[in-house]
């Protein structure tokens, strides 16, 4: 433990490196796995809105307003 410490107190910007290293890892992997859960929510209301057209509770008309309605309710995550 006290090598580890050493090597950063003698070379600190290794452990600058290593942080933003890991902070930029930590926040991509995040933002794939919210763009990952939005696209399978809107494939899996996509598929209800079908299911409900094919069984004739919901006109075509109505179910192409709530899918142009819910594509312009996109998820934003420009600013992860």
């Amino acid at each position: 433990m006290d090598s580890v410490w050493d090597f950063f107190t003698a070379y600190p910007w290794v452990a600058v490196v290593a942080i933003v290293f890991t902070y930029t890892s930590v926040k991509a992997v995040a933002k794939a796995v919210a763009l990952t859960n939005a696209s399978k929510q809107t494939e899996l209301t996509k598929r209800e809105i079908a299911a409900y057209v094919a069984e004739g509770s919901m006109t075509p008309e109505q179910a192409e307003r709530l899918i142009a309605a819910d594509s312009k309710k996109k998820m934003d995550f420009s600013d992860c």
